[in-house]
């Protein structure tokens, strides 16, 4: 390349960044229960109500998911949270929506820090984390850390396809809080509640 050819070059390269920039597939985060690796099984010994506070949006990243061939773009992520905090219900919980927990309850504030897809061998692998913030139901608060991961085959690259990667590690990640939170409820957990989910 002589130097004179050098500026038409950065002109294209310019010209072509915009479009670039734009290419990307749209999609939006549509929770999916029946997308888990694990059947839900009552894991406290009594009533235990889940008093969840608005899910917020603290990702850095709050706009992409993935890469195929191009920036896969999801919106949706609070209502897709709080929808899969429903699947505490399937623990034996009692799951109300309120910023202000009722007495006895644990409070449950979660901010969603990461949902995002990478590729593996012939897989699309999803990771979600939530930080939370526990009101215990002595009033005791806690910050506590979920995170999971979740697979599916990639048998055609399509967008849908990385949300429901996305799904297997929110079901799982919800499965664990579940675990974690059976032990806090006032008639404590069944002995079975201390043992992984199968």
């Amino acid at each position: 390349m002589t130097m004179k050819n050098m500026p038409l070059v950065a002109l294209l390269c310019a010209a072509l960044s915009p479009a670039v920039a734009m290419a990307a597939e749209k999609v939006t985060l549509v929770y999916e229960p029946q997308t888990a690796d694990n059947t839900p099984r009552r894991l406290v010994s009594s009533t235990c109500t889940v008093a969840l506070a608005p899910v917020q949006d603290g990702r850095n990243n709050r706009e992409t998911i993935g890469h195929e061939w191009e920036a896969i773009v999801a919106d949706g992520a609070v209502p897709w949270v709080t929808a899969a905090a429903d699947r505490l219900k399937a623990y034996g919980f009692d799951v109300v929506e309120t910023s202000t927990p009722p007495a006895g309850s644990i409070g449950l504030a979660p901010t969603l820090i990461r949902a995002y897809t990478f590729h593996g061998p012939m897989r699309i692998n999803g990771m979600v984390a939530l930080d939370s913030r526990l009101t215990l139901p002595n009033g005791q608060v806690e910050q506590r850390k979920f995170r999971a991961s979740g697979n599916k085959a990639n048998m055609a690259g399509s967008a849908s396809e990385y949300v429901t990667a996305l799904n297997y590690a929110i079901n799982n990640l919800m499965d664990n809080v579940a675990q974690q939170l059976a032990p806090l409820c006032p008639g404590g957990a069944l002995a079975q509640a201390s043992q992984t989910v199968q």
